[in-house]
């Protein structure tokens, strides 16, 4: 995991440094968004129709919860660091309002005080980008979503959920660099 999150890193500095890799009219945005977890990624054109958006997703929750009959809280830390990517399709032609349509994946490992899990998951997008300046643009997408998640990687078969659902992010912001 460590050596593809460093993949990962090293991946977007030389897409930052090297604006030259990609395709001679494409552009280069970072792109961030808050879904169920806050995600950073590099949004890069390879050409006038087709985006890839690599992404670093985190989240850091402190759950407080009432367990048991007897109203006994129990306190629990939760992290998670996960690897996206997306490649998405602008539909119709190039303007300040852009609907595009897309395919992606995500590994999310998470864990807590003795307590570990990995997911997965796929996922069908629909979305609509807007230009509001000339390096600025906003964005609101729909996802369904496949999440497969595997309970107790420290402890084997403790339970395994798989769930099917639409997702929102009904506010992303993405900051083009050229």
């Amino acid at each position: 995991m460590r050596a593809a999150l460093w993949s990962l890193a090293v991946w977007c500095v030389h897409s930052l440094a090297v604006p030259g890799v990609f395709a001679q009219d494409s552009r280069i945005g970072l792109d961030l968004t808050v879904v169920s977890s806050t995600r950073v990624a590099v949004l890069a054109g390879l050409n006038d129709r087709l985006a890839v958006r690599p992404s670093l997703a985190f989240r850091l929750e402190d759950l407080d919860r009432e367990v048991g009959p007897g109203g006994q809280r129990d306190r629990l830390t939760m992290t998670e660091l996960g690897l996206g990517l997306d490649a998405l399709i602008r539909l119709g032609a190039e303007g300040r309002v852009a609907p595009y349509t897309g395919l992606g994946g995500s590994l999310l490992p998470r864990w807590s005080e003795g307590q570990s899990a990995i997911s997965w998951s796929v996922r069908g997008l629909g979305g609509v980008r807007a230009a509001v300046a000339e390096r600025i643009a906003v964005y609101g997408e729909v996802m369904l979503r496949y999440l497969d998640i595997a309970y107790g990687l420290l402890v084997p078969a403790a339970g395994r959920d798989r769930i099917l659902f639409l997702e929102t992010a009904p506010l992303g912001v993405i900051v083009y660099l050229r």
